[in-house]
């Protein structure tokens, strides 16, 4: 994107909604998983305090990795836009 760009020219492109549809919807599963994982593992026999420790070292898990990965996206040219996605057509 250059400095001209706005989010109203965002919202026009096909892209933008491909990528914003996907974020949600990945975080929309991760949601229902975590919001329903403590409930399936009881039912499968687990007991509450077990199910707990998978749930928080489920959710502490994804919390490092977040971090990691967004360091290894600033240290690298995995954070930049490619040429594909900031040409003009």
């Amino acid at each position: 994107m250059t400095h001209q760009d706005t989010l109203g020219s965002a919202t026009r492109q096909p892209v933008f909604w491909i990528i914003l549809l996907t974020i949600a919807s990945g975080a929309g599963c991760i949601t229902a998983l975590i919001a329903h994982l403590v409930p399936i593992l009881t039912s499968r026999g687990l007991a509450v305090p077990q199910a707990l420790l998978v749930m928080s070292v489920m959710t502490g898990t994804c919390a490092v990795w977040q971090v990691v990965i967004g360091h290894i996206m600033d240290q690298t040219r995995a954070g930049a836009p490619s040429p594909p996605s900031i040409s003009r057509p």
